[in-house]
């Protein structure tokens, strides 16, 4: 496969994502940027004695938990929203 037909594909898939799919994938990146935050932000203060780098990563990863917190909020309502579908029909 060439790198035009991939990236044609690629971007055909991506818009045809659902909503549901998109949060999903969110929360993924999510979770993986408190965890890369975390232990970054760990190395920074313990091994490297930086101590004043632990109030930018705690900021970093508390703004990280409430989105995390919002979109799963969205998940839950999108998934209620799809049971309520499914009872109607």
């Amino acid at each position: 496969m060439k790198p035009k037909e991939f990236f044609k594909r690629w971007k055909k898939g991506m818009m045809e994502l659902t909503p549901k799919q998109m949060l999903k994938s969110k929360q993924a990146g999510q979770i993986g940027t408190i965890f890369g935050v975390g232990f970054g932000g760990s190395y920074m203060v313990f091994i490297n004695k930086a101590w004043w780098w632990s109030l930018l990563f705690s900021c970093i990863i508390f703004l990280q938990v409430l989105d995390f917190i919002s979109t799963r909020k969205q998940l839950k309502q999108i998934i209620e929203f799809e049971e309520v579908m499914k009872e109607d029909v």
